[in-house]
């Protein structure tokens, strides 16, 4: 990329430009009704899966999961689930 520095021919350059704003009636009015029709307020809806997400973000966040009598209970459950006959 290639930067110029601002000299003075430059400096005219860029103090002849001229920004154009809506000079007729139309213009304005077309501009009005476009802000106007643009009002669609947007909602979040979280699923009941990422609330329970949340939850447990929490949980590990507050070092739930490290107190013994939790590892105790998940050692359990995971036991008598995959290798209790």
């Amino acid at each position: 990329m290639d930067i110029k520095s601002i000299n003075s021919r430059n400096l005219n350059k860029v103090s002849n430009i001229e920004f154009k704003s809506p000079n007729n009636l139309e213009d304005k009015e077309r501009i009005e009704k476009g802000t106007k029709q643009n009002t669609a307020v947007d909602q979040l809806q979280i699923s009941p899966d990422a609330r329970k997400l949340q939850v447990i973000r929490q949980r590990i966040e507050n070092n739930f999961y490290e107190q013994p009598q939790v590892q105790n209970k998940v050692a359990q459950k995971i036991y008598q689930k995959y290798f209790k006959p």
